[in-house]
């Protein structure tokens, strides 16, 4: 694998870990506030699933599968007689 394109996986699972990161602690940050004030939200629903851990190792496979299927798609719009260019 290429420097630049493991580079730039890894800034992909960068994000990922950072928007899943954002995503339990607003939905903490809820589940706090509606505690206090005695409400419930759909958010509710989602604590079982905050509590799990995440495999780094699954969402790297994914990223990977999502870039693949789109390198395909892509190859397959490009004319042909543009491809070796």
């Amino acid at each position: 694998m290429a420097h630049g394109a493991f580079s730039e996986r890894r800034a992909e699972l960068d994000l990922q870990i950072s928007l899943l990161n954002e995503h339990e602690t607003t939905r903490l940050i809820e589940t706090a506030l509606t505690e206090r004030l005695k409400v419930s939200t759909p958010a509710d629903d989602e604590l079982p699933q905050l509590g799990q851990n995440v495999n780094p190792q699954a969402v790297m496979s994914q990223i990977e599968q999502v870039s693949e299927n789109q390198t395909k798609r892509l190859d397959y719009r490009v004319p042909r007689s543009t491809r070796n260019i």
